[in-house]
């Protein structure tokens, strides 16, 4: 089975595309204020996480085929040189009056149009790193069937004031809730979205309007239709396509201080993990240069 891989990725120093955020904060402003990580610059910083995120996979998955780095923004020699496949979102987005556009829920819509692209492909956020040995039927079993990998944390589904992904989340569950009678109980863990691409053309086609409500939303919106993430690891499962599987993850919010003191238990080796996710959801307040280096020697030890 070949198996590519796809990360969705921004530089933030790009002055080009820092210049496009600008003018579209300014033009939809309503639509970046909502909550305040839609357009947070935490939501954009480029640490190099994508280089060892990489550089992980080649380590612990060296199975994988080709990988492919899906961005509107200027590729560094430094990641190029990793053997990468560079898209662009004017490869992928079937409506160019959808671009410039800052919503992953949109941009991750549009992945399984990437020409080339294997049946059955991971999808990672640049903060995803593997922390062990991985094979393939972890992630796919022989006859294809996808794992997916849910968290302890519940789909707040009678919530309030939640974050993007939460009201994502809330979304999917009740989309297949109405249409199979399955209503998902757990969120997914920050970790590979396991995807088969033909699954991903079914669904677009039987929630068309959904998808391109998404596409359109240049910055995450409430009604955003989370395809390729919690939509399709449910539905795999819904439609007996897909079956749950555990394995440690360790989520860590480096925008959180307490991130320090878990990077070094991680570094200790304490607890063994499958995957890592380095997010930061809201920008560090206090000691965020300090916080950046430690990141910065975090990977490179770990990775």
């Amino acid at each position: 089975m070949e198996v590519d891989v796809v990360y969705t990725w921004v530089n933030d120093q790009d002055p080009d595309w820092s210049r496009l955020r600008r003018f579209e904060s300014r033009r939809l402003s309503d639509d970046v204020s909502w909550h305040e990580s839609v357009n947070s610059n935490a939501r954009f910083s480029n640490r190099w996480e994508i280089y060892y995120s990489i550089r992980s996979l080649k380590k612990y998955a060296s199975w994988v085929n080709r990988i492919y780095i899906v961005t509107n923004c200027e590729v560094p020699q430094r990641i190029l040189n990793l053997g990468v496949v560079v898209v662009s979102h004017e490869d992928i987005f079937p409506d160019l009056n959808c671009l410039p556009n800052f919503n992953s829920r949109a941009i991750e819509s549009c992945l399984h149009k990437i020409e080339g692209l294997s049946e059955s492909f991971l999808y990672l956020n640049d903060d995803f790193f593997l922390a062990s040995h991985s094979a393939i039927d972890d992630f796919y079993s022989a006859d294809g069937v996808v794992s997916v990998f849910p968290s302890k944390h519940d789909i707040e589904y009678d919530g309030k004031n939640l974050r993007p992904v939460d009201y994502a989340a809330i979304k999917a569950g009740l989309e297949l809730s109405k249409a199979y009678n399955f209503l998902p109980k757990k969120k997914l863990h920050h970790a590979p979205y396991v995807l088969r691409r033909s699954v991903l053309f079914e669904i677009e086609d039987k929630y068309e309007s959904e998808v391109n409500v998404t596409r359109a939303n240049k910055f995450k919106q409430k009604n955003d239709f989370p395809l390729a993430t919690t939509f399709f690891a449910y539905y795999a499962i819904a439609t007996g396509r897909g079956l749950e599987k555990l394995f440690p993850c360790r989520y860590v919010d480096i925008g959180d201080g307490k991130c320090f003191l878990l990077l070094i238990y991680i570094l200790c080796g304490l607890k063994k993990y499958k995957f890592i996710c380095l997010n930061e959801v809201c920008s560090m307040r206090y000691f965020s240069s300090i916080r950046d280096i430690f990141v910065g020697f975090f990977m490179k030890i770990y990775f």
